[in-house]
């Protein structure tokens, strides 16, 4: 179970546990991306631009990255029921999973400068020069959040409609394909 630290006091003993197993039992995971994410931290952060957001602490050896530390915040001026946490939770983790892996396997250095590979923009047919690896144009214009939202999509239960379908439209079985492969072992 993932660590839930309740700061803003809402949740049962119960929806904290809930709340806690949601990935393990909902998301596509394995150990190594679950390991990173260190907790899942509720607080209000009252009157913000989001209602969830994901970040992480990279130490390096060597010019090379050693370890890997992740966190999920969740703003509950926004999330009024386990049902909302649990989609903006869906969201997040899909940052675990696809920008985790971006970094374990050293395809960027940087999620708010590096775009996304060009073969993600190929396959999910994304204009380069009109979508950012950041929010200069817009939140729904950065592909690491579409990236984010294909994950929600494809490998979680949360099945709400994609927030830039009418943007990029859904994600098709070649992303699913390409999404799946960053978690994929090497020997595997």
């Amino acid at each position: 179970m993932i660590p839930i630290i309740d700061k803003a006091s809402i949740l049962s003993r119960r929806e904290k546990k809930e709340l806690g197993l949601y990935i393990i039992e909902n998301c596509k995971c394995t150990l190594q991306d679950v390991d990173w994410l260190k907790h899942i931290i509720i607080r209000d952060d009252g009157l913000t631009n989001y209602a969830g957001y994901w970040t992480i602490s990279l130490s390096k050896r060597e010019n090379r990255l050693h370890e890997l530390e992740t966190a999920i915040v969740l703003n509950s001026r926004y999330l009024l029921s386990v049902v909302s946490f649990k989609r903006i939770l869906a969201h997040e983790y899909g940052h675990n999973w696809t920008l985790g892996y971006l970094y374990h396997l050293e395809r960027i250095n940087d999620h708010f400068k590096d775009k996304a590979p060009r073969l993600y923009y190929r396959i999910r047919r994304l204009n380069y020069d009109k979508i950012k690896p950041n929010y200069s144009r817009d939140w729904k214009y950065c592909d690491k959040e579409i990236m984010a939202e294909d994950y929600r999509i494809l490998f979680t239960n949360n099945k709400t409609p994609h927030k830039m379908k009418e943007l990029t439209g859904n994600p098709s079985s070649e992303v699913a394909s390409y999404l799946q492969a960053l978690g994929k072992q090497k020997w595997e």
